[in-house]
This record gives C-alpha cells, structure tokens and sequence, in this order.
C-alpha cells in the first residue's frame, strides 16, 4: 500500500530524494539510472524490514533503493491516494 510519497534512499538507507512521478513513470533526480536502483514499491518488499530491503539491494550491486514514505516509517499523506 502506498500513501502516494516516495523516496529514494542509498544501501545504507540515507534518504537522498524525493523523486517525482509524471504520467505514472518516475523520474530519478540528476544523473540516476534504473541500472542502479532497486524498486522495492512492489511486492514482495513491502512486507520485508527496511533492512532487509536494504541488504538485497546491496546483495545485488544496486546503490540505490526506491521505497514508498510508509516503508521509511512516515506518517502516510493527508489526502493521498493509493
């Protein structure tokens, strides 16, 4: 479930950005590319500890994860839809 946020956090889980969504595609902030990042928005990450999330990601050479504001433990938006 996502309450409509998302960021965009290193392996070791510092938060770096708040990437934008344009017609449903995300848009990674400067330089980024998807070859570096793990979109762990879609099952089965959710469910998983940050950490664990994390620790895939690392396991599989990614330097970036991209998680819905709820998986960092964020309040979800007023408002914000699913």
């Amino acid at each position: 479930m996502s309450d409509g946020a998302i960021r965009l956090v290193d392996v070791q889980g510092n938060r770096l950005a708040d990437p934008t969504i344009v017609k449903g595609e995300v848009i990674l902030p400067g330089d980024l590319t998807w070859v570096w990042c793990l979109d762990a928005r879609h099952e089965p990450y959710p469910e998983l500890e940050l950490s664990e999330v994390l620790k895939r990601a690392a396991t599989n050479r990614k330097r970036y994860v991209l998680v819905n504001a709820t998986q960092l433990g964020e309040a979800p938006e007023e408002g914000a839809e699913d």
